[in-house]
């Protein structure tokens, strides 16, 4: 068995709980023998595990992924994680490769024998570093790493077998100010893979916005316990949604209750009013009090907002608002807006629509139009 060192030190992970305990722990001796690595460091560390196969995602030959790889690991490292490398098994390898390495054995490049070696001796070796440490990586956006982990079925592992469900989950991009559980299916931004292992692990990189992570099985009916992780460089604020709709409370007959749910999904617009340098446009949705706003979209007079509100109407008669603004450093400049009706009844859901003024009495259009979606209904578990 390979053992870890640093700085030709050993470094063991050696629990104190006593073997009588480990085998109440894991179910049995048997359950004790062999394992998985990544799990192994679940437990010791309590952090994710995150598996990687070079092989497969062609490090080889593409200098940007090598590039990236070496600032996940260099992130990892100077954050206090454990790095695990393993081979394929020893049975199908042979003892000595050609290179002079040794199957089954530890190696560590920062070590007293390696600084003994030529610089020519690496090369016949075939261990050369070229510009060791430098590398160059665009900006990505913003970057997440979610983990679900299962509860091992400890009553149901006889002879150190164990039944683990086939697990995963999927995540879907849905309204800025979505607070109760989504009731249909929306833009699915990734998925995992889904595997009867006791974590399965993904990373995904996403725009701001909020979204829905749902974890499941892969066969339905199949129950279990899970824990959900999600890390980011930023706050996430992640929360469970519990509610299904707006609860009712003793002030719901004085104040009134939701009668008709809308979701409004402003696509984009064309033809604004142009500047030199394009215009810098947002998009506010408003309804009742309720508002939601989207990001600038900057030097364009064709934006694609793709931003969406869901809102629990009392009034359904009271149209919504659409207005679309013009970010300036003292005063954003008004562009234009458009009122929507959002019936339930209304069979027709994409609108194209002129951008009118603010003047309540004889508003007259304004240059350009904006794409909206709009989908209602009485029923509040609808959307």
């Amino acid at each position: 068995k390979t053992q870890p060192a640093v700085e030709l030190a050993l470094a063991l992970c050696r629990a104190v709980i006593p073997d009588w305990k480990e085998q109440e722990l894991a179910g049995c001796y048997q359950a004790l023998d062999g394992g998985n690595t990544a799990d192994a460091l679940v437990d010791f560390t309590g952090g994710v595990s995150e598996p990687i196969d070079l092989t497969e995602s062609d490090f080889a030959s593409d200098e940007a992924k090598r590039n990236q790889l070496f600032e996940r690991v260099l992130k990892v490292h100077s954050r206090g994680g454990l790095i695990s490398a393993s081979i394929k098994p020893a049975a199908l390898l042979p003892d000595l490769w050609v290179p002079g390495m040794v199957a089954a054995h530890d190696y560590l490049q920062d070590s007293e024998e390696w600084q003994k070696v030529s610089k020519s001796e690496r090369e016949k070796l075939g261990v050369t570093v070229q510009d060791d440490g430098e590398f160059w990586l665009l900006e990505p956006e913003d970057e997440v790493l979610i983990c679900i982990q299962q509860r091992p079925k400890q009553s149901t592992r006889r002879d150190g077998k164990g039944e683990n469900l086939a697990i995963g989950f999927d995540i879907y991009k849905v309204e800025e100010n979505r607070q109760y559980r989504m009731h249909s299916l929306q833009h699915r931004t990734a998925s995992s893979i889904y595997i009867n292992s006791r974590s399965v692990f993904l990373r995904t990189e996403q725009p701001e916005g909020r979204y829905v992570i749902i974890p499941t099985t892969f066969e339905p009916g199949h129950t279990g316990e899970f824990l959900l992780r999600v890390f980011t460089d930023v706050p996430s604020n992640c929360r469970e949604l519990r509610l299904d709709e707006p609860p009712r409370s003793c002030w719901s007959s004085l104040c009134g209750y939701p009668q008709q749910v809308t979701q409004v999904h402003v696509l984009g617009a064309t033809g604004l009013k142009d500047s030199p340098t394009g215009a810098n446009s947002y998009v506010i949705i408003k309804s009742e009090g309720d508002k939601v706003r989207s990001a600038v979209q900057k030097g364009t007079s064709t934006p694609e907002y793709d931003v969406k509100g869901i809102f629990y109407r009392k009034k359904p008669s009271q149209p919504i608002t659409v207005q679309i603004w013009n970010y300036r450093v003292l005063k954003d400049e008004f562009l234009g807006q458009v009122y929507l009706k959002a019936s339930s009844d209304d069979l027709q859901a994409l609108h194209t629509l002129h951008l009118r003024d603010r003047n309540s009495r004889q508003p007259s259009d304004l240059p350009g139009t904006v794409a909206v979606r709009v989908l209602s209904s009485a029923s509040l578990t609808a959307i």
